[in-house]
């Protein structure tokens, strides 16, 4: 197998630091074989750590240096931030995760690289240690984030219309075929929260499972008449489905198909290779008003 070495500047878009915490250096650590893709990630302890304000600030670090900015989640105390280092002709792009847990005041880096790619571990811990030791609490780091947040609009909801959340998935995986590129643009929709606007398609309802349920299915329609003009491939279906509370049942029971919804959902995944390919949304519940 040919092994493709990845310069520090690829990699993480900055030249080596000339200081990093030296926690940050310690807590460093790389696994796995390099002909499958290694990986590598560190961490740091910030006294006084938001997890909002610290993901903030790493998307405003991020754009700094060219990467791409995904969606952000939140669990708990943990939120997390994917980062998307862009594919240029002569290497293939990859996510980054960031990880930032209010409860413990830690900031966690991690990323994987492709088949095939190689890098040196010292490039990559400069690289990684140079993003998390620009993250700062307080009134300034807030300042930083809410920049960013200016730009990236991750924090925001979406408002967009069933057929043409369809549509854009669509286009987006109907010209990717490796793992690498399936798994940068689903970055760009998992964690990233929609309001979806559409007609139902079907309802998914309790009495239809085996047991007990805790969300109930909503399918929207998302196959458009055959257009020569639009160039729509019928090939191409996509399967878009909201998972709403059980206790919106009532909402879900005086739907019927054909029926016009909006729900606000979280997306939990995008899968690219089913048939026909689907994206979920998680935590859909009914909106009062559209856009």
């Amino acid at each position: 197998m040919r092994l493709t070495s990845l310069p520090l500047i690829v990699l993480f878009g900055l030249v080596p630091v000339l200081r990093a915490a030296d926690t940050c250096e310690a807590n460093f650590k790389t696994s796995g074989d390099p002909r499958n893709g290694a990986s590598f990630e560190t961490f740091v302890t910030i006294r006084g750590l938001d997890n909002h304000n610290a993901l903030g600030q790493m998307e405003k670090i991020a754009m700094d240096k060219g990467f791409k900015v995904g969606a952000e989640d939140y669990s708990g105390t943990v939120g997390t931030l994917t980062l998307i280092q862009k594919s240029t002709f002569m290497h293939q792009g990859f996510p980054i995760t960031v990880t930032a847990d209010k409860a413990t005041s830690e900031i966690h880096i991690a990323t994987r690289l492709n088949r095939g790619q190689t890098a040196k571990p010292e490039d990559i811990r400069s690289g990684m240690c140079g993003m998390l030791t620009q993250v700062t609490a307080g009134a300034e780091g807030d300042a930083i984030a809410a920049e960013a947040r200016a730009k990236t609009h991750t924090d925001e909801v979406v408002n967009i219309k069933a057929m043409d959340l369809a549509d854009k998935v669509r286009r987006d995986f109907n010209q990717r075929m490796r793992q690498s590129d399936i798994d940068i643009t689903s970055a760009k929709y998992v964690g990233r929260t929609y309001r979806v606007d559409g007609q139902v398609s079907s309802v998914g309802m309790p009495e239809m499972l085996s047991a007990p349920p805790t969300t109930v299915m909503l399918f929207f329609q998302t196959k458009r008449d055959p257009n020569l003009l639009t160039g729509y491939d019928t090939r191409m279906n996509i399967t878009l489905a909201c998972e709403v509370p059980v206790s919106q049942i009532a909402y879900l029971k005086g739907l019927r198909p054909g029926d016009y919804a909006t729900l606000t959902g979280k997306v939990k995944s995008v899968s690219p290779n089913a048939v026909p390919m689907s994206v979920i949304l998680t935590d859909c519940m009914p909106a009062t008003s559209t856009n």
